[in-house]
């Protein structure tokens, strides 16, 4: 089991540095994130810090079963959407999943993608969806 340590902290030219050391008791990784793009609160950076633990630890589970070679990837399924409504739907499912990428501040609130998907969605909504939302 992989754990995490802050082992050092430095402001150098208005950003802050700091090293985290991962070790699983035997071996050890160490990686520098800077609040330049790499976090921007400590919520942030223990979110990110998880992340890399949960890479570190699936990573001896996950290498068995990962072959050498070509893969083969079947094709993806055509979803034929029937209706507006269904549309309508699919469309506020994943503008709930550009919320949540903003509140998480993966990306910005005016996020031309997002804002386009959010102007759809109030043009195609209609009151009848209300007892379906």
């Amino acid at each position: 089991m992989w754990t995490a340590s802050i082992i050092n902290k430095e402001e150098r030219e208005g950003e802050l540095f700091v090293t985290i050391e991962y070790t699983d008791g035997i071996n050890s990784v160490t990686e520098i994130r800077s609040t330049n793009g790499g976090f921007k609160s400590i919520d942030e950076l223990k979110a990110r810090i998880a992340i890399k633990l949960d890479s570190l630890n699936i990573a001896p589970e996950l290498s068995p079963k990962i072959t050498l070679g070509e893969i083969s990837i079947p094709a993806k399924e055509i979803k034929v959407v029937d209706t507006t409504k269904e549309k309508f739907f699919e469309d506020v499912i994943k503008l709930k999943q550009y919320q949540t990428c903003i509140d998480l501040g993966i990306i910005s609130k005016d996020n031309k993608d997002y804002l386009a998907l959010l102007e759809v969605v109030k043009s195609t909504f209609s009151s009848d969806y209300l007892g379906n939302i």
